[in-house]
């Protein structure tokens, strides 16, 4: 890992890096002679041959096999086309973040207090659940205070206003895995709906409960298939859960999971309905702002170390925790609200440094969510040869392959 000379927005860590020593794709398989016994590489050729000989016409594969000891090509077939990478992507993604954060990187986020205000500062942690805003509040000792909390502010500003990256809808489905990102979020910005029958209809209950979140229940014995979905509140700052159709039968209960539409919102309601819960009072309102900065600091939250958080991403392909890294991978590097356009030059810089070229590589967002993304083969298995090599901070994902 060799160093650049450019100011770093965080300690003991360079906002951009070279690795060295990555070994260069070849065509030809004569490479392999000290490598690998020649009987091997012809029987692989020929197997190999014959599976991309019996593709459908209409459709495309690129292949290709190196060894990764020593860097030779093994097989090569349309290697350096690029192709859409799907969740793959992920792989480029996690080896940049681990490789320029460091694998002890940790995400924080913190309560303030400044009289009946409450202030909660993200920093984009993908893996903030409702348990560790349980402890954050009850860390704060609020009880202390004789006056009531009357408001939670959010400061997001980590981030850019942006929260449906490129390739991500704003509207239309509303499953899980496209949730919305922020630097304040909580839950993988995701509700999980139960319905249950009752003597009167449905049972509904949404998990984590949040003052930003408005249950429309829609049930009908007569109704069709249960259905959820979500969308945003007509003010823009919540989320409306509407659930309708028959509810199940009774002792089988449903459970769905679907994305939240206000993140940063929704993830301080969570903290108000804490406050309100633990402390038996009205529920503070909600709004986003900045932090006062005269206001002392009650509690934080520190995630798991990097490392950790990425194998939980790669081995479940989460797509929302990989968007929260890269948009905090843009943050530190940039020093600027973490945006995906920086995020994208920053993978852009990595690959160059790992020996890819550029019109190999179109990147959209850090997932793959998209039918735009474009990746080879070739370059592709240059970042799974930086993630197997051993001593390097991205060796520390192999064990999430």
């Amino acid at each position: 890992l060799i160093r650049v000379a450019t100011p770093s927005p965080w300690p003991d860590q360079p906002p951009t890096a070279v690795l060295a020593g990555a070994a260069a794709p070849s065509d030809s398989p004569t490479h392999v002679a000290d490598a690998v016994p020649q009987t091997a590489v012809r029987g692989l050729h020929r197997r190999l041959r014959q599976l991309v000989a019996r593709l459908p016409p209409r459709a495309s594969a690129s292949v290709h096999v190196r060894d990764l000891r020593s860097g030779a090509v093994l097989f090569d077939h349309a290697g350096d086309v690029p192709r859409n990478p799907a969740s793959t992507q992920k792989l480029l993604t996690a080896a940049a973040a681990i490789e320029l954060l460091g694998p002890d990187y940790r995400f924080e986020t913190r309560l303030y207090r400044s009289g009946g205000v409450v202030y909660l500062v993200g920093e984009g942690d993908p893996s903030l659940l409702l348990d560790d805003l349980y402890t954050l509040v009850t860390k704060s000792h609020f009880e202390l205070d004789s006056e009531p909390i009357h408001t939670v502010i959010v400061d997001d500003s980590a981030f850019s206003e942006l929260r449906f990256g490129p390739g991500y809808a704003a509207d239309g489905p509303d499953p899980s895995y496209l949730a919305p990102s922020s630097a304040c979020s909580a839950n993988f910005n995701t509700v999980e709906v139960v319905v249950s029958s009752s003597k009167d209809g449905a049972n509904i209950q949404v998990t984590p409960r949040s003052t930003t979140i408005t249950v429309v229940d829609r049930t009908s014995r007569t109704g069709g298939p249960l259905r959820v979905h979500t969308r945003a509140a007509p003010d823009g700052e919540g989320t409306i859960v509407v659930v309708q159709g028959r509810p199940p039968r009774r002792g089988s209960p449903t459970t769905i999971r679907r994305r939240v539409l206000t993140p940063s919102l929704f993830t301080a309601g969570v903290v108000a309905n804490l406050i309100s819960e633990l402390h038996d009072q009205p529920a503070p309102r909600v709004a986003r702002g900045s932090l006062d900065t005269g206001a002392p600091l009650r509690a934080t939250h520190k995630s798991r170390r990097l490392a950790s958080v990425l194998r939980s991403a790669l081995t479940f392909s989460n797509n929302f925790t990989i968007e929260q890294v890269l948009r905090t991978l843009a943050w530190r590097a940039t020093s600027d609200p973490g945006s995906w356009a920086d995020g994208v030059q920053i993978l852009k810089q990595y690959w160059r440094a790992i020996g890819g070229e550029d019109a190999q590589l179109v990147v959209v967002n850090g997932a793959g969510l998209s039918r735009d993304g474009r990746i080879d083969a070739r370059g592709l298995v240059s970042v799974v040869a930086q993630i197997q090599r051993p001593g390097t901070h991205a060796h520390l994902l192999a064990y999430s392959m």
